[in-house]
């Protein structure tokens, strides 16, 4: 056979390798353009506005935390934060809102415990309260607190638990609502005390502080704006705090752990959440400029003012913390029976 012929039975076969190589070559070429793309889109953030989604009417503690930390971030990232309220379902329309949106870095949900919470009492939730975001950072912590009437003759909460038990389902505690991470941290209590004591939800913080002064239930477990003012008026008496250790906004009350169940741990906390696949450079300078603004002395000092402390963990830590309470509050859910709704 002459080089001629040989030449001729080979082109077919070098001709169909290069289309196959095209084949793979084509789609190849369009993902790496496609991350270039995303990479491109990253580095030039922010070039707008950031629209921070928050899940209650304006004026609460997750708006008023919201306006604190991102004036700071403004400073350093030269761009507006846009907050806005999308209250209802308890969180659930903001979270959806934030779930749906694009995976820009240009739309925050700033949460507090119920974005953990939500799995544990709705039964179908338009979004996936786990994959459908990337937990950013751990914003604050706020401790809560078991109160009692001034009027009680409780004064710790071993005088609480002691009475419980002598009376099974004869006292009674009130709560913010069926829920909230008031009623989970009082179901909580119940569970490692072994005590039966019935839940009277009311419709909000405000009520249920009127008729803790009045002495219509035994106990609630409320934030430290509710109890601060009526503490000093003698209306109220904390008998525990929540959290694992003590705080300094009342340095001398005890936690629940100290005061005979050692691994009781229960806070409120709120968090920035962005859209699952938002890029990882995206959501590092979120999480990078959220922790510098909350270490600063001014913003510490006036988030302590209301009440929480600035926490601004790393985005890994906040992912299993994260998940760690979605683990507790369906655990408690199912413990204290609490009704799925719809």
């Amino acid at each position: 056979m002459d080089i001629v012929s040989f030449n001729r039975i080979l082109s077919p076969q070098i001709s169909g390798n290069l289309n196959m190589k095209k084949q793979f070559l084509f789609p190849a070429t369009v993902m790496l353009a496609l991350l270039m793309q995303a990479q491109a889109s990253a580095q030039g953030y922010p070039s707008r506005p950031i629209q921070l989604i928050q899940p209650f009417a304006p004026g609460g503690a997750v708006e008023l935390y919201a306006r604190t930390i991102t004036a700071k971030v403004t400073e350093s990232i030269g761009q507006p934060f846009v907050i806005e309220s999308r209250p209802g379902a308890g969180g659930n329309i903001a979270a959806n809102y934030v779930a749906k949106a694009a995976p820009d870095g240009y739309t925050i949900l700033q949460n507090q415990s119920g974005q953990a919470i939500s799995p544990a009492i709705y039964r179908n939730l338009p979004f996936d309260a786990y994959n459908d975001f990337i937990p950013v950072t751990l914003v604050t912590t706020s401790p809560i607190f078991l109160v009692a009437s001034g009027k009680s003759q409780f004064k710790t909460v071993g005088d609480f638990v002691a009475a419980a038990k002598a009376k099974p389902g004869s006292l009674s505690y009130g709560s913010a609502g069926v829920g909230t991470s008031l009623q989970f941290a009082m179901e909580l209590l119940k569970s490692k005390a072994g005590i039966d004591v019935v839940h009277v939800p009311y419709r909000g913080v405000a009520p249920n502080t009127t008729a803790m002064i009045a002495g219509d239930v035994a106990v609630s477990i409320m934030p430290y704006a509710a109890v601060q003012p009526h503490i000093e008026s003698g209306g109220l008496r904390i008998l525990g705090v929540t959290a694992a250790k003590r705080t300094s906004l009342v340095p001398d009350v005890p936690t629940i752990a100290e005061s005979g169940f050692p691994d009781y741990e229960l806070v409120s906390w709120q968090g920035w959440f962005v859209p699952a696949k938002t890029p990882r450079e995206i959501v590092n300078l979120l999480q990078r400029e959220a922790a510098k603004a909350l270490a600063s002395k001014d913003v510490q000092d006036r988030l302590r003012l209301q009440g929480g402390e600035g926490v601004g963990s790393t985005q890994e830590h906040f992912e299993a913390y994260y998940r760690s309470e979605l683990a507790l509050y369906k655990r408690v859910a199912q413990e204290a029976k609490i009704t799925a709704q719809d």
